[in-house]
């Protein structure tokens, strides 16, 4: 007497993500740029493609890449998301996610560009001498002028970079500016 049995190899099985990592510690300034690392097993040694997200938007669709690099633009809690598939599943996985806050770099001060006066020196007691000075920021924030005068402030700030002063006595005068 005999028996036919069967023998079948096992449902495939999807690749199992175990990791999800930055490359950088958040938080991060805006500008920065930050390289995540998925990794993920197959128990059939499957190729696996991986998909990456961020706040719920793909931002790297499959791919055999495991890393995609983020340059940070917005100022946030980010949720990035990883995904992996090989192709007995390509729904792929559940996603693995992790946050990640970028932040505006620290305000830099205006960087002062030039004070020059409209006359040469020296100048008669009296006269009126305008002087201008420019400033530069990084953030495009408004500048204010201050101006002084041997050390002192000669003038409130102000937007406007120009300041006059009439001297009414004779010596040596430091005109100094603050942005």
């Amino acid at each position: 007497m005999s028996a036919s049995f069967e023998i079948v190899l096992p449902p495939n099985q999807a690749p199992t993500l175990s990791n999800l990592v930055p490359d950088k510690e958040s938080p991060q300034e805006t500008g920065s740029a930050v390289t995540w690392t998925a990794s993920a097993n197959d128990a059939e040694s499957d190729q696996i493609e991986f998909q990456f997200s961020m706040d719920g938007n793909t931002v790297q669709d499959w791919s055999a890449s495991s890393t995609w690099t983020w340059t940070a633009d917005q100022a946030g809690v980010h949720n990035i998301a990883a995904k992996a598939r090989d192709a007995g599943h390509p729904q792929g996985t559940e996603p693995m996610s992790a946050s990640f806050e970028i932040v505006l770099p620290p305000n830099q001060a205006p960087t002062l560009s030039s004070l020059a006066p409209d006359k040469e020196s020296p100048q008669e007691t009296g006269s009126a001498v305008t002087w201008t000075a420019s400033a530069n920021d990084a953030e495009s924030d408004a500048i204010s002028y201050r101006f002084l005068l041997n050390g002192t402030p000669a003038s409130d700030w102000q937007q406007e970079g120009q300041w006059i002063w009439t001297a009414n006595e004779p010596g040596t005068f430091t005109i100094a500016v603050q942005a």
